[in-house]
């Protein structure tokens, strides 16, 4: 006796759109994780980063006596960082060389021009601090090296438009010396400014503790890049500016922390004491 076949008929419509959905479904709870995943591995590199640069501070420091740095600053600290140069190369370098531990990849930013992170920084220096090189590092940060912010995030590039409708722009480079600005015009109605490599900078009108600016301003957390106030620091992530403190240590400074606390971390000397919310 022959036992009937039973054939299964075809996947229906139905299951297919089922199968889609629980796919898509799962689609969207993995990629939030995912993304903090990634946000959390890029913050950790450029926390990397930010410790290499201040080790470095130290290193120079010793090995000038205890000076604190002056304008050329980051071309200093070359041969204390992973990628050192030798002193045929530091003679050689001009502004197409890319110092990868001088950019922070999160920048939005370097984005705008193609060749952004050529010879400019993601990160720029506390000038309170390395404005002159005549002096003692251990001088001038009187309010103590883990109460004072030596280094900061601060987007590469920045452009707004003035009223004529000019196209001006700004760009971080840290072969530029301290004082010099030099304006040129690289395309049509468009002209870049090189900026040095620092924050608190008064050559630059940079904002300075004790300002009257610094009583309501502290920096810029994830602005777009055509609405950046290049006077104080800018961060890439949403949830705080990074930080290197003069002790070497790393942190990440909430944008809920008071103006007062934050330019008084700014100010190596001015006598204040950090609030509550530090």
């Amino acid at each position: 006796m022959t036992t009937p076949r039973y054939l299964r008929p075809g996947v229906s419509l139905m299951e297919i759109l089922v199968a889609i959905a629980i796919a898509g479904l799962l689609l969207a709870l993995l990629l939030p994780a995912i993304q903090k995943v990634r946000q959390a591995a890029s913050i950790i590199r450029e926390k990397n980063k930010v410790k290499q640069i201040e080790l470095a501070f130290h290193m120079l420091a010793e090995q000038t006596g205890g000076m604190a740095g002056g304008a050329l600053l980051f071309r200093s600290l070359l041969p204390y960082l992973d990628h050192p140069l030798t002193e045929e190369q530091l003679q050689r370098l001009s502004s197409d060389y890319a110092i990868p531990v001088f950019v922070n990849y999160d920048d939005p930013s370097l984005a705008v021009r193609s060749n952004a992170d050529k010879g400019a920084a993601s990160y720029a220096f506390n000038y309170q601090i390395h404005g002159n090189m005549r002096v003692l590092r251990a001088a001038v940060l009187r309010d103590g090296a883990s109460n004072t912010i030596e280094l900061t995030t601060h987007y590469t590039f920045g452009m707004n438009r003035d009223p004529d409708g000019v196209l001006h722009g700004y760009s971080r480079s840290w072969m530029i010396p301290e004082p010099l600005l030099i304006t040129c015009s690289i395309e049509p109605d468009y002209r870049v400014t090189p900026l040095p490599t620092t924050f608190a900078n008064p050559y630059v009108r940079e904002i300075l503790p004790s300002s009257p600016e610094a009583a309501v301003v502290t920096f810029q957390a994830k602005p777009p890049v055509d609405q950046i106030d290049y006077r104080i620091p800018q961060s890439p992530y949403s949830h705080g500016l990074l930080v290197g403190m003069a002790d070497g240590s790393v942190r990440m400074v909430s944008p809920n922390v008071s103006p007062r606390t934050f330019w008084a971390a700014v100010s190596p000397n001015g006598g204040d004491l950090l609030g509550p919310d530090w």
